[in-house]
């Protein structure tokens, strides 16, 4: 079977981004709302079958990536205020499956279902970092499932290993990597800033597009 990255994003994740929260304020920000709505279109045209999103605001280990694993998820954004922003989504459980069986023969990966949900007392759930492009991912017409990612941040070798695992267990995909701003780890985005600009212009001036492995291949190694 061919293996196709059918897109891939970097999408800004600030919960004010979105109408029902921004208001008013959500002027002050209308280049990068027009560009992630332009974006969400553009990859939606793709007509991907998966969403992976790898996101920093959900279960972040020290020494290891992790993957939610757990058929339907549900989160909301009562954190901010706004509990009646909710969402429910269905994971793509056998590319979940296949991305474990995959990662664990090559890296450290934690597998998070509801037994170690249960065990820790951790709920399983859709943090902002996969609501926030979500949201503009269904307002553009994307109804498919998806698989919730979150980074390990001490091992960027490792990531890109499991940026490979990630494209040969897929089908057709559509990888998201989100940034953080936290103290923690915004100087290794500030330090590598220029190099992922840098990266990203000379992939629009080679590409016709953002179809194709190769470039799921430079979008990732730019932030790991």
């Amino acid at each position: 079977m061919e293996h196709v990255c059918a897109a891939a994003g970097f999408f800004p994740h600030p919960p004010i981004m979105l109408p029902e929260i921004g208001g008013p304020e959500l002027s002050k920000m209308a280049a990068t709302v027009e560009a992630v709505e332009a974006a969400s279109a553009l990859i939606v045209s793709q007509k991907p079958e998966t969403l992976v999103i790898l996101s920093p605001h959900n279960y972040v280990f020290p020494d290891g990536a992790a993957i939610i694993a757990a058929p339907r998820l549900y989160g909301n954004l009562a954190a901010f205020g706004y509990p009646e922003l909710s969402m429910d989504v269905r994971t793509d459980m056998d590319l979940a499956e296949e991305i474990v069986n995959k990662a664990s023969q090559q890296t450290d990966i934690y597998r998070l279902d509801a037994a170690w949900s249960d065990r820790f007392g951790h709920p399983l759930s859709v943090d902002q970092g996969t609501f926030v492009p979500l949201y503009y991912l269904r307002k553009a017409g994307f109804t498919g499932p998806i698989v919730i990612m979150a980074p390990r941040f001490d091992d960027y070798d490792s990531m890109t290993r499991l940026g490979d695992i990630v494209i040969k267990a897929a089908t057709t995909i559509v990888p998201f990597f989100n940034f953080t701003r936290s103290p923690r780890h915004h100087y290794r985005i500030r330090n590598h800033s220029r190099q992922i600009a840098e990266l990203c212009r000379t992939s629009i001036r080679t590409a016709d597009n953002l179809t194709g492995p190769s470039t799921f291949y430079f979008i990732k190694q730019s932030i790991f």
